[in-house]
């Protein structure tokens, strides 16, 4: 009687730090930073992740690029038409990752540079979290970044610009969200995380945000790079070296 008491012991707590494990995957609280959203044929870009919380269990990632081109196929009929295909590279997968401090930054992949044979448009960098020792999907966080003269009208989720101050502690920013979801928002600055805000940031309509919260408080005046993450839907957006101008 006591054999079975002891294995439906060991049974609960396993249970129980698997159902913990789970949460902070499902909590959405890895969020990926690029250095920038807006890029032009030479530039880099550089992925990283962001723990926002403490990510206890042990992880690898593997970082991959997806972007649409048009090309052109016969029918059933012989005839040439143009159909959108979706192209994919995969970067090797990465070591594994023991835990992250909230707030802890990991640089994953600067080896993506935008130029010829990259089309005009968005390319969805993808990184996929792994179990440690397994090919067990934990979760999938994206970003998009624009290359060349799109508008990005395309994207599920991108800061473009900032829209106005309204205040010093109410910033209105345009751009493509997700209406309903869950955001986070960091303000950096290099590679420092000034503060992160957890209450306040919210969609006003497809195409604008707000961060209204009084840990914008001394931002006036100042650049900074702004990223948001939507917890439920695992997209992240940065936008670099974004001014904050003076409100009367």
């Amino acid at each position: 009687m006591k054999r079975w008491m002891i294995v439906l012991s060991l049974f609960c707590v396993l249970f129980a730090l698997s159902t913990e494990t789970k949460a902070q995957w499902q909590n959405g609280n890895l969020a990926v930073r690029t250095n920038g959203n807006n890029f032009q044929s030479g530039d880099q870009l550089k992925i990283e992740i962001v723990a926002l919380d403490l990510i206890l269990e042990p992880f690898y990632t593997q970082v991959s690029y997806s972007y649409s081109v048009q090309v052109e196929k016969k029918d059933d009929d012989g005839n040439l038409v143009k159909k959108t295909e979706t192209r994919t590279i995969d970067r090797k997968a990465g070591p594994v990752i023991e835990s992250m401090e909230k707030l802890q930054s990991v640089v994953l992949d600067d080896t993506f540079h935008f130029g010829e044979g990259t089309p005009e448009g968005v390319i969805t960098a993808a990184v996929t979290v792994y179990a440690r020792g397994s090919k067990s999907k934990l979760s999938v966080i994206k970003s998009e970044a624009i290359y060349g003269e799109d508008t990005g009208k395309a994207a599920k989720l991108q800061l473009h610009g900032l829209k106005r101050a309204n205040a010093e502690t109410w910033l209105t920013f345009d751009g493509v969200f997700i209406e309903g979801g869950r955001y986070t928002a960091l303000i950096l600055n290099g590679n420092k995380i000034i503060t992160q805000i957890e209450v306040g940031v919210y969609p006003s309509g497809h195409n604008e945000l707000n961060i209204s919260s009084t840990q914008l408080s001394g931002t006036a005046g100042k650049t900074f790079d702004i990223l948001i993450h939507d917890h439920d839907h695992s997209y992240s957006s940065t936008l670099a070296r974004v001014a904050i101008p003076s409100t009367p």
